[in-house]
């Protein structure tokens, strides 16, 4: 929760005190960035910009997910002659723009782990109020993932990328993240990712195969 958050902040400072002066918060850092319903890719912009402040809390309520329908929706009409596990969802609007909604923040959060935050996804008010009501809280870590973590998160994130028909989304380009690897001979963008059955090849434990 957020108060969790506050409290963790709290220790963590400190042991800052503690720490070199190389390795404190610096001026220009933010202890907290707080973006509510900041529409479509503003929630990236803010993201980004916690990111580079070194926050060490960002919270932020998502709205309006426009920028993964653009190629949620060619990707549907590829996806005829494939039998691919989310064809019969993808086909009704009203799912798809459910799922928009869903792999843009599981790509955010995806993107704030591989920047070295512990995320949580959560609802944050009663679905009678409105349907806008996921926040995504992420904590500055103290000790940074391995490479190997994080080698695994991306491979994590090109493959719920891939699975969707992804090819760029607007936190992964600030982060200079790559979603898609290669284009093939027929031009589509990362097939090679993709399965005959339009699955990504990804192995159990997390990494992609060749």
């Amino acid at each position: 929760t957020i108060e969790d958050a506050m409290t963790s902040n709290a220790e963590q400072n400190k042991i800052e005190l503690e720490l070199p002066q190389s390795e404190q918060k610096q001026d220009h850092d933010i202890d907290l960035l707080i973006a509510l319903h900041a529409c479509d890719t503003a929630t990236d912009d803010s993201i980004w910009y916690g990111i580079q402040r070194n926050s060490s809390i960002i919270v932020t309520a998502p709205c309006c997910h426009k920028e993964a329908r653009r190629y949620l929706d060619p990707h549907v009409a590829q996806l005829r002659n494939i039998e691919h596990p989310l064809a019969d969802m993808l086909r009704h609007n009203i799912y798809k723009e459910r799922i928009a909604e869903t792999v843009t923040d599981s790509i955010r959060a995806l993107l704030l782990e591989i920047a070295n935050y512990d995320v949580q996804v959560f609802e944050f008010i009663g679905g009678e109020h409105t349907s806008k009501n996921v926040m995504i809280t992420a904590l500055k870590r103290m000790k940074p993932r391995s490479d190997m973590q994080v080698e695994s998160l991306r491979n994590r994130l090109k493959a719920l990328a891939s699975l969707h028909g992804i090819t760029q989304q607007k936190l992964a380009e600030w982060m200079n993240e790559i979603l898609v690897e290669e284009t093939d001979s027929t031009g589509k963008i990362g097939s090679s990712l993709i399965s005959n059955t339009g699955m990504p090849k990804i192995t159990p434990g997390g990494e992609l195969f060749e």
